[in-house]
């Protein structure tokens, strides 16, 4: 935790603890790295990732290292891009282009534009890998007139409101 790199490495050490930007304005492509399971009792998701890597906080609350936070665009990047490079995979994922497998995932709400503190309230409504749809929420699943599609999971809420 960010109170235990403070205390035994002081200021200095926090400051260097995931510098993602100095690497990202270096061209150094670092990636998104989940050492942990993403599971229901860890109440962690991947966008929740995404949401530390912009605003440095954990989950008390507490700002490590702010001079370190990226912006939105380049988390995305290091999330998917990056990833791919990290892999060897760059040619066939990453983005969205030909020939690429279009791996991709469909939100709730824009990730870009929403405010920054309603980022880890997303829910993802679609999966699609390879081109094809592994997952399909409820709720996009009746607008959509299909059959909801992938496991069903409880995300903190009714399924009717995502």
């Amino acid at each position: 935790t960010g109170e235990m790199l403070l205390r035994n490495y002081g200021e200095r050490g926090v400051k260097q603890f995931l510098p993602r930007k100095s690497l990202y304005d270096a061209g150094v492509m670092n990636s998104v790295e989940i050492d942990r399971p993403l599971a229901d009792y860890t109440k962690f998701g991947y966008v929740q990732i995404l949401y530390a890597m912009i605003t440095r906080k954990e989950k008390n609350g507490n700002t490590i290292g702010p001079q370190e936070a990226l912006t939105r665009g380049a988390a995305l990047k290091s999330a998917t891009l990056f990833g791919a490079y990290g892999a060897y995979k760059e040619k066939v994922l990453g983005s969205l282009e030909p020939p690429k497998w279009a791996d991709l995932i469909v939100m709730d709400r824009d990730y870009l534009t929403i405010p920054v503190d309603d980022i880890p309230k997303i829910r993802i409504l679609m999966t699609m890998v390879g081109g094809k749809m592994e997952h399909l929420a409820p709720s996009l699943a009746r607008e959509w007139g299909l059959p909801p599609k992938g496991a069903q999971v409880d995300l903190g809420g009714p399924a009717s409101q995502w």
